[in-house]
């Protein structure tokens, strides 16, 4: 039997329907080895090349192990893992090994960032030449804003940067969060978030000091002729602590009384008058009422056994504050009350009907 010739163009179909049946398909594009580390977490993750296995090793500056772990998982996508024993640091070293020519070894930066709340200035340190970015958030005692744009900054020779916010119309204030992100040639992003600090003293006489730098912090209770009724003092070794005590005198309890006055040394701007608060919800249906700081933005933390929900807002001129959450109040019901002053500082107060 005579096989019949194929015009040109079918043949030239053919063998191109065939070259895709024989040959292989192109290959998927490589995802890069590439981490993410939050400073001053023992966690890292990122991607990865190939579905092996990934082993992290910590080495100190001189190249000496400190401590190996690794993640099994085979996704290309998010692998993941954290030190058990150390929190990696600046000048150590981080190395990842995949089974590839993009395995190396990447020294972990100098990534330092420092909030003034006073002036609206953060700096600190970070590799020099290089750029950053640097991100505000607005916060407040029911949650934060999403996060403004970031800015651009170039890290001078000396490894030092810094930008004065309120020229961006910002005002830092307490528990104002703001992050810098570091990204090297081989997109491995290093991220350094901390908050600006404040004070919150929660009627009768808790004390609370959030984000506070090294050294000691101290927190004043006066009256409000300004005589001295208690004071407390927290030592921090580490930047951004916390720490929770008590306004006590002679052993015995203080408590804050409606007009004295409060300041603390973790920010020349942190003092303010204790106000009259209060706050309620009726029996007979939904509404809720307090009083406050004026021109406040706060939030009811409201709770029934496992159940809760929350109302915010800010009060008016008279501190004054109202609404409708959807909740029916009841005997037994617990409301926690949280105001902030116009520095961020809070005031907080809890009471059960």
């Amino acid at each position: 039997m005579r096989i019949r010739s194929l015009p040109g163009t079918l043949v030239l179909v053919a063998g191109i329907v065939a070259a895709g049946v024989l040959a292989p398909m192109p290959a998927l594009a490589k995802v890069a080895l590439h981490m993410t580390l939050n400073m001053g977490s023992s966690c890292l993750g990122g991607d990865k090349p190939t579905s092996d296995p990934i082993k992290v090793k910590l080495l100190r500056s001189d190249g000496s192990a400190l401590e190996t772990t690794h993640d099994d998982t085979t996704s290309l996508i998010g692998w993941g893992i954290c030190f058990q024993h150390h929190i990696p640091v600046a000048g150590e070293k981080l190395q990842m090994i995949n089974g590839t020519t993009q395995d190396r070894t990447i020294t972990i930066p100098d990534l330092t960032l420092v909030v003034d709340r006073v002036s609206s200035i953060a700096g600190g340190h970070g590799p020099a030449g290089t750029s950053i970015e640097l991100t505000y958030t607005d916060c407040y005692p029911s949650g934060c804003d999403s996060p403004a744009p970031p800015f651009v900054l170039t890290v001078n020779s000396r490894g030092h940067y810094h930008k004065n916010l309120s020229a961006s119309a910002f005002d830092i204030d307490g528990w104002d969060e703001l992050q810098t992100d570091y990204v090297n040639s081989f997109q491995d992003r290093f991220t350094r978030a901390t908050y600006a600090p404040y004070v919150e003293i929660t009627k009768p006489n808790q004390i609370f000091v959030s984000c506070v730098p090294p050294g000691t912090t101290t927190v004043r209770l006066l009256t409000s002729t300004g005589t001295l009724r208690a004071s407390r003092s927290f030592h921090a070794t580490a930047d951004c602590s916390g720490f929770f005590g008590s306004f006590r005198k002679n052993g015995h309890a203080v408590n804050v009384h409606v007009g004295d006055r409060i300041t603390s040394s973790l920010a020349t701007d942190a003092r303010f008058t204790w106000p009259t608060m209060s706050i309620t919800g009726a029996l007979t249906g939904d509404s809720l009422s307090g009083t406050c700081l004026a021109h406040s933005r706060y939030v009811v933390f409201i709770t029934r056994g496992g159940s809760g929900t929350t109302w915010s807002g800010t009060t008016d001129s008279h501190g004054i504050l109202s609404g409708t959450p959807s909740w029916t109040f009841q005997t037994g019901d617990h409301l926690d009350l949280v105001c902030e002053t116009h520095q961020g500082d809070h005031v907080r107060m809890a009471r059960t009907l």
